[in-house]
Parts: structure tokens; sequence; C-alpha cells
């Protein structure tokens, strides 16, 4: 759904609810409620597109937060009714449990395989393990740029 039909659905639910953006067009949009005395900030939304679902890294942050998903936020906070919500998002709402999979990274992989777990809690590694994994860290991080 696009930025600009979202906003304007949300602002029917709920006229407190306003969106606020800074000149910073890499940073999501804030969703605000603004009443005579606070502002109380609610999440971010995309600029351009939400998409219906949250969209996850392969470590599970965040890319996107879908509309669903603020939806949720919204109800849960008391600040939007959720049979009205249903009606002008044309969709059911009721909560349905997902597994998520969330892929591990291959330094996270080589951590728990080089690591010795004692009883007391203390974790051991060899200095070569370390070394591999600092090389494995470094590689990702100037592939990232």
């Amino acid at each position: 759904m696009l930025a600009g039909s979202f906003q304007n659905k949300i602002k029917k639910l709920n006229k407190q609810l306003q969106f606020i953006s800074s000149n910073d067009s890499t940073k999501p949009i804030g969703l605000y409620r603004i009443t005579d005395n606070s502002i109380e900030h609610i999440c971010g939304t995309d600029r351009s597109e939400i998409p219906e679902f949250t969209v996850y890294d392969k470590r599970g942050h965040i890319l996107k937060g879908g509309w669903r998903r603020v939806l949720m936020i919204l109800i849960s906070k008391k600040l939007i009714n959720k049979t009205k919500a249903e009606i002008i998002f044309s969709a059911n709402l009721n909560t349905i449990k997902r597994d998520l999979t969330i892929e591990e990274s291959s330094i996270d992989r080589a951590l728990k395989q080089a690591a010795i777990f004692y009883d007391d809690g203390g974790i051991d590694m060899k200095k070569d393990d370390l070394i591999d994994i600092a090389a494995m860290i470094h590689k990702e991080r100037n592939h990232a740029c």
C-alpha cells in the first residue's frame, strides 16, 4: 500500500494520529499521537510503500514494518477501534500466530561452534578460532560498504 493511502486511512481511524517526517529521506516517517498537551511517538513507517506484513532481515531485524503491525500496535494502545480498522483496511485482523524462522549468520554459527561452555557460566575460545572469526567479521563489514 502506498504511504499516502496508508496515512489517510490511519487519520480516519483517529484524528490525533499524525505523521511527521524529517528532512532526511533515508529515515522513516514517525507516527505520533498529538493531543493538546502531549506528543507520543508510536512507531516509524516507510516513506513510500508499506507492505502488508513486516519484512525482516536474516537476523530478525525489521527492514520494513507492515501495516498490519502498525494497526496491532494502535489497537493494543487503544488508539483505534479494531472493527473500524478492519472495515477501512478491508482486512481481518484476528491474530494469526506465524512461525518466524530467522537465518543464523555464519559468524554466529562459528561463535557457537568455537565456544567452550563451562558449568559456572564462563565461556572460553581458542586464539586461532577468535582470529578466524575476527577475519570473518572484517570481511563481512567490508562487503557491506
